[in-house]
């Protein structure tokens, strides 16, 4: 009886000692591998994302008249080969699309 309370009080040290470990801080180093893992996804996503187009730049492609920053959001517009082209009025819009590679610089 004496043996089972022993290996009994012995096995309940080793069972403490492990779940302490478990529940310990993350190492400085163990920190800095996290942050720099998040700077890099960081990096990636930044390369990924679209190219913001300037507003200053935006022309209808078939008058070649400026579109205004303001107006962007209320524009038409079409996609061909990737690129999005906006338009400054209604009558634009078809006829780009009957002829895009006429009227894109790509």
């Amino acid at each position: 009886m004496t043996k089972q309370i022993v290996l009994l009080a012995a096995l309940a040290a080793l069972s403490a000692s492990a779940f302490a470990a478990d529940t310990t801080k993350p190492s400085a180093k163990d920190h800095a591998k996290v942050s720099h893992a998040k700077v890099s996804h960081a990096k990636v996503a930044a390369k990924a994302a679209p190219k913001k187009v300037k507003v200053a730049d935006v022309r209808c492609p078939v008058t070649g008249d400026k579109i205004a920053a303001a107006s962007l959001s209320k524009s038409l517009k079409s996609t061909y080969k990737g690129k999005t082209y906006y338009f400054c009025c209604p009558s634009c819009k078809p006829t780009f699309d009957k002829n895009p590679a006429k009227y894109s610089k790509s």
